[in-house]
């Protein structure tokens, strides 16, 4: 939706519409969702995985009174009419301390990955300084990560004609792919997500191997003709067959292998300030079942000693380790990378008592 089309929606006297803001005892979360409706028939009802399983989308549903909705899969959670989750409450607007402190000097932190940082940044507010890169929506609209460390490393490297013809090739990337701030900022601490490393399918130009670009699911390739059909679907016709048939004739698919992870670490690192020390967040390991990510824990496990073992290797590189809190498959949701909300508060502890060893060590 273009930004005309939605300020036409809003100031639309027929159509009701709004935020919703969540805070709860673990933080507050600030803007997870918005939704529309005229009617009695809901045009957007759309929340960010922040509150996943909270309970959020259904309360406001049911607040609503039930209005109809045509749901797209896949969805993560489903609506069910006639309940009500009886622990979430409305207010107005949250109250703020008025009470004026003077400044405090903190420390920076610059933070990049997916969802799953988004969901662990505000535990962090309090005490540090935190800047942010995380996914978002593309100008063509769709979910862009960014956070993949192959394209933190092309930002760099390659030239401008390249990032050019991956921007016109690749529906997923648009002007913001190549861009970040990682080497602009004065940062204290680089705080960094490898679950899209784990994830993201990576594909090969065949006439030049330098060009090169990640998307999508590595167990569900945009060059099996097997999946165009779903493909299509669910992006809605952004993603044509031609497309698909270019894309299939001229570019190779695979996992992202264990040395160019292991490449895009050692990158990294030597890239960053050296005074800078980098935390990374690994991937759980736990078993579940999943319609097309099946042995998923077995792929994390893999790359997860890739990780272990370079960190063991070099210094001011840690791993805020996710299978401390993460261990059971009532501590997920509809993934192996979202867990439950509770999770993610645990999750901020061991990025905490890694900072907090920094600060011992300066006292």
């Amino acid at each position: 939706m273009e930004k005309n089309d939605l300020s036409e929606l809003i100031q639309d006297p027929m159509v009701q519409s709004a935020c919703i803001q969540v805070k709860d005892n673990f933080g507050d979360y600030g803007i997870v969702g918005f939704f529309a409706m005229k009617n009695n028939h809901l045009i957007h009802f759309l929340f960010s995985c922040r509150v996943l399983n909270i309970g959020v989308e259904q309360w406001l549903y049911a607040k609503l009174g039930y209005p109809q909705v045509e749901v797209e899969a896949p969805i993560a959670t489903p609506l069910r009419s006639n309940y009500t989750p009886n622990w979430i409450c409305e207010v107005e607007r949250f109250s703020e301390s008025n009470e004026q402190t003077g400044p405090t000097l903190k420390r920076k932190c610059f933070m990049r990955g997916g969802c799953d940082l988004d969901s662990i940044v505000h535990y962090l507010n309090s005490d540090y300084d935190v800047a942010t890169e995380f996914n978002y929506v593309s100008e063509k609209g769709f979910n862009a990560h960014r956070d993949h460390t192959m394209i933190l490393r092309q930002a760099f490297m390659l030239p401008k004609h390249k990032i050019d013809f991956l921007i016109e090739h690749v529906p997923q990337y648009d002007s913001n792919t190549f861009h970040t701030g990682l080497m602009n900022s004065q940062y204290d601490f680089l705080i960094y997500s490898v679950l899209m490393d784990y994830t993201l399918a990576v594909y090969r130009y065949k006439e030049d191997q330098d060009l090169k670009f990640v998307t999508e699911d590595y167990s569900f390739l945009y060059t099996d003709s097997a999946n165009w059909e779903q493909t299509i679907l669910d992006n809605k016709g952004r993603i044509t067959k031609s497309h698909l048939q270019w894309l299939s004739e001229n570019f190779i698919g695979t996992p992202y292998s264990e040395e160019e992870f292991r490449e895009g670490l050692t990158w990294l690192r030597n890239t960053v300030p050296e005074n800078v020390p980098i935390i990374f967040l690994n991937g759980s390991e736990v078993p579940m079942e999943h319609e097309w990510e099946v042995d998923r824990y077995l792929h994390h496990r893999k790359m997860n000693r890739v990780l272990e073992e370079f960190c063991s290797k070099h210094n001011r590189v840690h791993i805020a380790d996710v299978r401390k809190v993460v261990k059971e498959r009532e501590d997920v949701t509809n993934n192996i990378r979202h867990y439950k909300r509770e999770k993610y508060k645990d999750i901020s502890y061991e990025i905490l008592n890694i900072l907090e060893q920094y600060k011992v060590r300066e006292n």
